[in-house]
């Protein structure tokens, strides 16, 4: 006994240990942050890593678990075999965690930067394929008709354009009636890129989101050679090509307003039965049928970031997915997916023909392949699959796309490493350039972001200088602006700094800048900020060749106020408040409070010893009551027209910001009792003492 052991044990314990040692390793290693630093010319990798401990916890922990899974298999199958031989094969398509380590090696992402892919969002992916395989190779075996049915049926049910359109199916077939009531008026030229894009466009398209139903393609092209069910493959065929050609017939065939894959909602029961049929005909055995497993997780996975909200589900209509944008923030995945609504036609439609091309054959690579057990296979589904894709959005990067839309460093508007800055849950910074382990505190310096005249084109909510926009964590910054050579100096020019999309700016302040010159200023962001820019008049900006923003120092997350949006900022002098909703209006004494509505703000302290703030608070021309409240305190207060009454909000000393929310029960419409043009609906004026009182007791 002791002989047969010694000889069965290495082998399967080997396999059940390193798999879960990997996975410990990828738990730790998806903690890091992972960022592209330095300049367009001299692009640098940076990374900030968990501390070793963690490692060890994370490895110790996935033993542990590997272990458990290994004891109930034993248990359930009643096995005889050594202790991990039931879990070895199981556990295998944990192997394919290791994908995750390829960027953080010292050169591989320097030499294919689409591997850059795996160190973003992409790695959710990535454990969601992985986990899903795991899981796939412990359930039960059912009969291959039924285990067929169950696929073809879970294909659609996960998928994302199912899913956000389930509930809009009725309205889908009253669109489906007024598109062929209205087909006599149709302008049948947007036919071919309507076709295409209601399948393919990467913002809209059915597939980009749900890349497993592309099998139905394929398992309907069988049915069609197969005598006993080319019957029902002809009627399939020819729906689903009509519901294709009604949706490529509108004029534009899509909308700013729909979800992805709403305009084939109704095509996406009649793919159950082709591709049930194509996943029963894929022998067990072939990497084939694990491939297929990988396309549902992968649409999975895709689901479950737009329910998750980790994505946008709205898309905005300019040709840049938002799901693909999010799985590649230091890459340019979404330059690499077709798009029927930027870019035209045929360049889409050469992308198409392209991926379609990898993905067959790819899927003819993997059904000569065999493999001895389900766990091997899912390990080579999902090492080939990811590969593979890696390798195609490579060559597609270098030989299809314009260079001009490549990843570069300065153009971007968000910094996610600086975003995650964390000293204490990541302590190991890494540089790549040359590789060295530094401080963490020498990284943030090493970004710079950048804009020159007509670079940045994507419409933005306000003008802002040079059409840049940025999303800056909280910390402080410098601007450095050069001065035009072909233009003049502007005298008494001003440059502000506008935090949140709506309101005013938060500080101006004069900009004197010649041909050639430069101008620095530095400036600071309290709170987590997505929309930072700079405003000035047009006749100053045309004074601008090229505006650099870089950090100056960049606040920890665990020191960061937790706040919501900023949707606008407003500088008074005792306090600076960031507005988290549309309800109040920011004017350069004070801002009004909408009427019938509760605003709620964060308020930053010009002293941190201040134990109050003081509020000189009116109603305008109508009576109403005023609620003010942070989280331990609350105050009512009813104001009579004309009256101007005090509000002490209390604070502790130390304490930086206050969140504050008001609300207004009521309020009055300027217009309608004095001559002037406001329509706004007023609920309270606030004013912060030692204001001018005066200023602020009379109706604006």
């Amino acid at each position: 006994m002791m002989q047969k052991t010694s000889r069965s044990f290495p082998g399967p314990s080997v396999i059940a240990i390193g798999a879960a040692t990997v996975a410990g390793f990828a738990l730790w290693i998806s903690r890091a942050s992972f960022d592209v630093a330095g300049t367009t010319d001299a692009p640098e990798r940076v990374a900030m890593l968990p501390s070793p401990a963690e490692l060890v916890g994370f490895v110790v922990m996935s033993l542990l678990i590997a272990a458990g899974i290994a004891s109930l298999l034993r248990i359930g199958r009643k096995s005889q075999e050594g202790f991990w031989s039931p879990a070895a094969d199981p556990l295998l398509p944990l192997f394919g965690l290791a994908l995750l380590f390829l960027p953080y090696l010292p050169w591989a992402a320097d030499a294919v930067p689409a591997l850059r892919l795996l160190a973003g969002p992409g790695r959710f992916v990535i454990w969601v394929i992985v986990v899903g395989q795991v899981l796939w190779t412990l359930l039960p075996r059912v009969q291959p008709s039924r285990a067929a049915t169950i696929f073809g049926i879970a294909a659609v049910a996960v998928s994302a354009p199912f899913v956000l359109n389930v509930l809009g199916l009725p309205e889908a077939f009253v669109d489906l009636f007024r598109t062929v009531w209205h087909l006599p008026l149709t302008n049948w030229s947007a036919l071919p890129a309507g076709s295409l894009g209601v399948l393919f466009d990467q913002e809209y398209g059915l597939f980009v989101f749900a890349p497993v139903l592309l099998l139905a393609c394929v398992g309907l092209a069988g049915m069609l050679r197969d005598k006993a069910h080319r019957t029902l493959a002809l009627a399939l065929g020819t729906v689903s090509l009509l519901l294709i050609v009604l949706s490529g017939t509108l004029d534009p065939w899509w909308s700013k307003s729909a979800m992805p894959g709403e305009q084939l909602v109704l095509l996406l029961p009649l793919l159950v039965p082709p591709i049930a049929w194509l996943y029963e005909r894929v022998p067990r055995e072939s990497v084939a049928r694990a491939g297929a497993q990988v396309l549902l997780l992968f649409s999975l996975a895709v689901t479950l970031a737009m329910v998750l909200a980790l994505v946008p589900v709205r898309q905005e209509a300019d040709g840049a997915s938002g799901i693909l944008q999010w799985l590649s923030p230091t890459w340019q995945l979404w330059s690499e997916a077709p798009s029927y609504i930027v870019g035209g036609t045929a360049q889409a439609t050469l992308r198409v023909v392209v991926w379609l091309a990898t993905f067959g054959l790819g899927g003819w690579l993997l059904l000569r392949w065999r493999m001895p057990s389900p766990g091997r296979a899912a390990l080579a589904a999902i090492t080939t699959v990811t590969l593979l894709f890696v390798a195609l959005v490579s060559v597609t990067s270098v030989a299809i796309s314009d260079s001009t839309k490549r990843f570069d460093v300065e153009r971007r508007a968000i910094f996610l490493l600086l975003e995650t800055f964390d000293p204490v849950a990541r302590p190991v910074a890494v540089r790549y350039d040359p590789f060295s382990i530094v401080s963490p505190g020498e990284l943030p310096s090493l970004f710079t972001a950048s804009a020159v005249p007509g670079e940045r084109t994507d419409p933005q909510p306000l003008r802002v200088v040079l059409n840049a926009r940025f999303r800056l964590p909280a910390g402080r910054y410098v601007v450095d602006l050069m001065g035009s050579d072909t233009a003049g100096r502007v005298p008494n020019a001003l440059m502000s700094v506008q935090i949140g999309r709506e309101g005013r700016p938060i500080e101006i302040w004069p900009m004197p800048l010649g041909p050639g010159e430069r101008h620095q200023h530095e400036f600071d962001v309290p709170l987590d900020a997505e929309f930072v820019g700079f405003r000035t008049a047009r006749p100053v900006e045309a004074t601008i060749a090229e505006l650099r923003l870089s950090p100056r120092e960049v606040v920890e997350t665990r020191k960061r106020f937790p706040a919501a949006t900023v949707l606008s900022a407003a500088s008074f002098a005792p306090a600076r408040v960031f507005f988290h909703d549309s309800f109040a209006y920011p004017e350069p004494d004070g801002f009004w409070v909408k009427g019938r509505t509760t605003a709620e703000m964060t308020l930053l302290k010009a002293r941190e010893s201040d134990l109050e703030l003081l509020l000189a608070v009116h109603s305008g021309a109508r009576p109403n009551v005023v609620t003010f409240s942070t989280p331990g305190w609350s105050q009512k207060v009813e104001l009579m027209p004309g009256v101007t009454q005090r509000v002490t909000v209390p604070s502790k000393e130390g304490e930086r910001f206050v969140p504050l929310s008001i609300s207004s029960a009521d309020g009055f419409i300027p217009a309608e009792i004095e001559q002037s043009r406001d329509r706004r609906l007023l609920g309270a004026w606030i004013a912060f003492i030692p204001d001018d009182i005066a200023r602020t007791s009379a109706v604006p």
